[in-house]
């Protein structure tokens, strides 16, 4: 085949290339799981969501949603349960790994007498893993309320990446992004687990204090916000 012609091939393969690369664009496909155990998969149309909030109701294009989680949960658990806010109570646990913060003992009993309630310490691990040691109170975890409370060393979210791993539900944030805002340290976040019922809250800090105990377990605090704790005040901060 002359020079000519494989010229001319090369420039009609360029642009179709180019043509159909044009012609391209984003589709958005779903996969939904149904009450009767179906599961739909599609490309889905236009459509908005409305969310009821505290701010009033707010209108969400399903195309700017990166991550969706919806569940079915009783009228009467919304009416008894505010979502809007953190609000400590019994049952609650404080999780931490093989270093604690310092003084994480008298941030315990500083919440422990807040709430007038005793609560459980599930701290260091004694020869076992920290999955070992949860697995033997799982369920009685699984319905409290839990409180990470996480020194910023590298080394304790490397131990705690294997129960989070296996119980991602515990968790407020993947550990994996605790890790990489460790460095927002003393940081703050919260959330309620709506399919649990349940609060999960992390406190990443090298040292803690009767304070934030007590901010943690008698005040009500904005969820889904990454705060840091300054003088005996919490902060919002952004991510840049």
């Amino acid at each position: 085949m002359s020079r000519k012609i494989w010229i001319i091939v090369i420039s009609v393969i360029l642009i179709l290339l180019f043509s159909v690369s044009a012609l391209a664009k984003e589709i958005l496909f779903a996969k939904i799981e149904l009450k009767d155990g179906s599961i739909v998969i599609g490309e889905t149309e236009k459509l908005t969501i409305s969310v009821k909030t505290k701010d009033g109701i707010e209108e969400i294009d399903i195309e700017d949603i990166v991550y969706l989680q919806m569940n079915i949960i009783s009228s009467l658990s919304l009416e008894t349960v505010d979502i809007s806010v953190w609000r400590l109570q019994s049952p609650w646990y404080i999780i931490t790994g093989v270093n604690a913060p310092k003084d994480y003992q008298k941030f315990y009993d500083a919440i422990e007498k807040s709430l007038g309630e005793k609560g459980s310490l599930l701290g260091g691990y004694s020869g076992d893993s920290l999955v070992e040691r949860a697995e033997r109170y799982l369920e009685s975890i699984k319905r409290s309320n839990i409180i990470f409370l996480i020194s910023p060393k590298a080394k304790e979210f490397e131990a705690l990446k294997e129960l989070w791993k296996k119980y991602p539900e515990l968790f407020p944030l993947s550990c994996d992004k605790l890790n990489e805002l460790r460095h927002l340290s003393p940081l703050i976040y919260l959330t309620y687990n709506i399919q649990a019922g349940k609060l999960r809250g992390v406190v990443v800090a090298d040292e803690v204090d009767s304070s934030l105990a007590k901010l943690l377990a008698e005040e009500e605090l904005p969820l889904n916000t990454l705060l840091q704790y300054e003088d005996g005040r919490l902060k919002e901060v952004k991510e840049k």
